[in-house]
This record gives C-alpha cells, structure tokens and sequence, in this order.
C-alpha cells in the first residue's frame, strides 16, 4: 500500500485549494481509484492522506505534482496500522474506509445527517442480541422492547459523542499549545 501525502493546509483544515479538495479526491477516484478496494483518504495532522495500491499511488502522486500540489509519496510495505482496535479487525476496517471514502467524496451536503443516522443504527443494530454490549447503555423504567433497543443505541452514540468532544479539547489544547488545567486552575496537565 501506499500513502500519498497532499500538504498545504493551516491549523483548520483551510487549504489553498480550498473548496477543490472533495474534486479532487473525487477526480483520483473516478480515473484512476475506483478499482483499488483498500483506497481510502484521512485527513492527518497537516496533510491528506491518500492510501492505495502502490501502481495506482504512483499515478495519483504524478497527476497531483503535475496540477502543481505539494506532494510526497510514501511507500509502506506492509500497511501498519496505529490503532490497536483497528489492528485488531483490520480486514473490516479496510473495507469500512473504502466505502465510507467513497461515500465521503459523493455525498450531497443535504444527506449528511441521514447518512451518519444510517451508518450508527446499522451498526448498532446488527449488535442487539449482544446483551454484553447493550448492558453497558442500560434505559430504565417501563419501556417497550422497540424503546429499550432504540435507547440503548442513542446512550451508545452520546457516549461517542461526549468522548470525541473531550478528546477533541485536549488535543485543541495540545495542538494550539494551551494548558487548560494550567491556564485555569494553576495546575499541570497529567
């Protein structure tokens, strides 16, 4: 697999093409990456990273250079994954940033919460016989069994959300240079 690297962005994601990014991405796709089933994109810290076979990465980097983009092609031999839960289902995963990078480059604003709505219920729902995991999000009170299952589905989702948000803050803070703790109670960050 390979990993090509789009720089250029500020601190917010404000590229000077930008606006052109999603064309971008949709133009590799549709000339050269819609056969490529492990092709998928990230936005990484300072750049956009498009991961592919190699042949196609190669095409990719020379279309892009060749548009005048700052670009850097990384070969990776065996595809190394940081995460330890997408390690650990990798195969899935792969086939999860496919479609979800297709997706991304097509979908109309208008739809976007729809989409998101579809991607957690599914999910979720394929989960409902997992009392193991639906005893984490318990409702309570005199519920039918369509309320327990919906409800447990969006405490699943509010706990994702209330943690991407703290998780969002520290690494704002970390990113920018800000010590909240220090800043407001006097105190070091652990």
């Amino acid at each position: 697999m390979v990993e090509v690297k789009l720089y250029g962005f500020d601190r917010d994601w404000v590229h000077p093409h930008a606006g052109e990014v999603r064309k971008i991405l949709y133009r590799q796709w549709n000339d050269r990456l819609h056969n490529d089933h492990n092709w998928h994109f990230f936005f990484e810290g300072d750049h956009l990273a498009i991961r592919c076979s190699q042949m196609k990465g190669k095409a990719v980097r020379d279309d892009l250079l060749g548009q005048g983009f700052a670009v850097e092609e990384i070969v990776i031999q065996d595809y190394e994954e940081n995460i330890n839960v997408t390690k650990r289902y990798l195969d899935s995963f792969l086939k999860m940033f496919n479609a979800f990078s297709t997706m991304a480059i097509q979908l109309d604003h208008d739809d976007f919460m729809d989409v998101l709505e579809r991607i957690n219920h599914c999910f979720l729902n394929m989960l409902s016989d997992r009392d193991e995991i639906k005893d984490n999000f318990k409702v309570h009170g005199d519920k039918s069994e369509m309320d327990r299952g919906m409800g447990w589905e969006g405490l699943a989702i509010q706990n994702v959300a209330l943690q991407r948000l703290w998780f969002g803050g520290w690494l704002r803070g970390k990113y920018y240079g800000h010590n909240l703790a220090k800043e407001y109670y006097g105190k070091q960050e652990n």
